[in-house]
């Protein structure tokens, strides 16, 4: 609901039209993305509320240019780099170009640049100080009774600049289309309809040269707030290759901006004929969102697409087991779940005042007698092992006990990656 409050306010601030106003809110209302984004809780899916308000506290000072509003903003964007760790460098990378171009068209000092900058840091010195002690391996930090100290996975090793240009083309593709995940968008409707696809493309084009036009009449144009953040954000992600849509999901308040951007370069363009273009836009529209609304409502359903929510990430557990019981006849059974216990005891539930360590856990007839896997674990032709991909320690050590084995004898170690 916040995002859809400042999302349609941030719109009627940049075109200060009534109509593109009222599009913005029906567009952030039925747009598939918008509506399925804030069915699951995933963290990051914050990102999106985050920046819309962040974005609409700096419009109203571009608008007012009064300093508690641009100190306001820096606390907002502060707070927008809890929200997902990808911000930690779509974030500055936004604000340095921002700042430039304010800076350029006057609309700000360097000292006010400098104290925007100190209310960010200060807002946001506990991420600091975290991406701090996960960089440079430093000590845990002791901060206001709060204990800051870098996490044991580091995946800072996924940044790359090897195929920058291929994931650029990617991300551009699954945030307009879909990706592989039900839970973020599905093929028939796509994230923001197809319909939308050459409006929002449109609209870049137009905002790259409204951009550029800023150069030649020394005009500032609010707009380029959207373009400067839809390029750090697109820079950003395209460092990590994935398909997973959810990464790039901020980026979608930028589509709503170029989406009703290119509605206007059409309607400027179609200046006999526009009411009847966007009559007909209207129209279709409507038929979209009656499918969509009819597909979300009576068909549509985590329950339809996967036995478990999780199930979205990993193999069920249970199943697995039920699998190797029902068809191996294994006496004993090995369950990978390092630094991922919370998935078991989604499909073995307890009482969270029953719950201990796996590894000082009895052995119950519910649950797989043992959950560690790593080199030292014992292998047995005669027992089956559940291994996540990730567990590369453990499937190079399988590996290793097969190739030596003596010869002529049979070893049937199952591994089950998921």
């Amino acid at each position: 609901m916040l995002l859809w409050i400042t999302g349609t306010r941030s719109m009627s601030l940049i075109f200060d039209n009534k109509k593109i106003t009222l599009a913005a809110a029906l567009f952030l209302c039925f747009c598939p993305y918008f509506v399925m984004s804030g069915r699951y809780a995933l963290d990051c899916n914050l990102m999106l509320c985050c920046i819309s308000c962040s974005v609409l506290v700096l419009l109203l000072y571009l608008k007012a240019g009064k300093l508690h509003t641009l100190l306001l903003s820096g606390v907002c964007f502060g707070i927008s780099l809890y929200s997902y760790a990808l911000s930690y460098l779509i974030i500055p990378v936004f604000l340095v170009l921002i700042s430039l171009y304010m800076l350029y068209h006057k609309k700000i000092t360097f000292s006010r640049i400098l104290l925007w900058a100190v209310s960010v840091c200060i807002t946001a010195l506990p991420v600091i100080l975290f991406a701090y002690t996960l960089l440079f391996h430093a000590e845990p930090i002791h901060f206001l009774g709060f204990t800051i100290s870098p996490i044991s996975g580091n995946r800072m090793d996924e940044i790359s600049f090897s195929s920058l240009g291929a994931n650029l083309w990617n991300n551009l593709k699954i945030t307009l289309t879909y990706s592989i995940y039900p839970m973020d968008s599905v093929d028939k409707f796509y994230t923001l309809y197809p319909v939308s696809i050459p409006f929002i493309l449109l609209g870049m084009l137009c905002s790259v040269y409204d951009f550029g036009n800023s150069f030649r009449t020394r005009c500032f144009h609010s707009g380029t707030v959207y373009l400067f953040y839809f390029i750090s954000c697109s820079f950003v992600v395209a460092l990590t290759p994935t398909d997973h849509l959810y990464r790039a999901n901020s980026i979608y308040i930028c589509y709503l901006f170029f989406f009703l951007r290119g509605i206007r370069a059409c309607c400027d363009f179609f200046t006999v004929y526009r009411k009847a273009f966007l009559s007909i836009l209207a129209y279709g529209y409507v038929l979209w969102i009656a499918s969509f609304m009819r597909y979300y409502y009576t068909i549509y359903s985590v329950l339809d697409l996967h036995t478990y929510a999780n199930s979205f990430y990993f193999a069920d557990i249970s199943d697995i087991v039920t699998y190797i019981d029902e068809n191996l006849g294994d006496e004993e059974i090995y369950a990978d779940c390092v630094d991922i216990e919370e998935f078991l005891y989604f499909y073995y539930p307890i009482s969270p005042y029953e719950r201990v360590p796996l590894s000082a856990r009895e052995e119950d007839d519910e649950i797989p007698k043992h959950y560690i896997l790593n080199a030292s674990t014992p292998l047995s032709p005669s027992a089956a092992y559940i291994v996540r991909k990730e567990n590369q320690e453990f499937i190079s050590y399988s590996e290793r006990f097969r190739t030596f084995l003596p010869y002529g004898r049979i070893f049937t170690v199952l591994l089950i990656l998921f």
